[in-house]
């Protein structure tokens, strides 16, 4: 699912601030949806078709 969010051109962001630069430690890598959804997945899978 997208979430889209609309701002007013007053609430728009006029500064950026690096957050990783300021890091003791780089952080770790993104848990995307497909590692989720492979993560429940029974093992071993089932190819047998229904």
């Amino acid at each position: 699912m997208k979430t889209k969010i609309l701002l007013k051109e007053a609430n728009i962001p006029t500064h950026w601030y690096n957050v990783m630069a300021d890091m003791p430690n780089p952080p770790a890598p993104p848990l995307v949806q497909t590692a989720i959804l492979w993560a429940q997945t029974p093992w071993p899978p089932s190819f047998r078709k229904s």
